[in-house]
């Protein structure tokens, strides 16, 4: 299922037996990389989520305790590190 970031939604507790999997994906063109897209970058180096997602506690750690991913060919364009033309 893909959700459009302008409908309302977010998902509630799971009462069932089995784990949910959920992953989050935030994508913007590359053309339109902003002060928004530096900041996603900068979350990205210190494995931090955006601030309006650290209300989330206890689900969210902020910061990770981890090295920020390694990133492929695709995710390093994907996060804005990489140009689409190169």
């Amino acid at each position: 299922m893909i959700w459009n970031a302008l409908l309302p939604h977010r998902g509630g507790r799971n009462g069932g037996a089995s784990p949910r999997i959920t992953q989050y994906v935030s994508m913007q063109p590359a053309s339109s990389f902003t002060v928004k897209g530096a900041e996603r970058v900068e979350l990205w180096k210190q494995t931090r989520v955006p601030e309006h997602w650290r209300s989330f506690l206890p689900t969210v750690i902020d910061p990770e305790p981890r090295a920020p991913a390694e990133l492929s060919e695709l995710g390093r364009k994907l996060l804005g590190l990489d140009a689409w033309d190169g």
